[in-house]
């Protein structure tokens, strides 16, 4: 992971590719090592949860980072997308532009709506892994 961090100063936004790379580094050990999650009361990372929405046939991992701006990882099967935290009245919204369009992850507790480019919001159910 590192060597791809470090080549991330080839990228049109290196800011950009730096914060997915960290990103995805999270989630890999937050998923991988139970002992990344024994102490989340006292950490900013949070996952991965298992998120399940009825138009993806695969279980969604999402990790959550709680930093200024807070940050969304969300993986299944192929894909990812690193989403940033936008302002909500209510629950946590998280937003990215992504070359097909804007994807949109919004959650408040077990519930979630999900809205990937081109395609409809769906309802989705947030819950802890195994």
């Amino acid at each position: 992971w590192i060597k791809g961090r470090n080549d991330c100063w080839k990228a049109s936004d290196a800011g950009v590719c730096v914060t997915a790379s960290y990103l995805e580094r999270i989630h890999e050990l937050r998923h991988t090592y139970a002992g990344a999650r024994t102490q989340d009361d006292k950490g900013i990372s949070r996952g991965p949860f298992d998120i399940r929405c009825p138009d993806i046939k695969a279980v969604i991992a999402g990790t959550f980072v709680q930093t200024e701006p807070g940050f969304a990882y969300l993986r299944w099967l192929d894909q990812q997308l690193v989403l940033t935290q936008t302002p909500a009245a209510s629950g946590a919204r998280y937003a990215a532009t992504t070359g097909n369009g804007e994807a949109v992850f919004w959650d408040k507790g077990p519930d979630a709506q999900l809205t990937l480019p081109g395609k409809a919001e769906m309802s989705c159910r947030v819950g802890i892994r195994d």
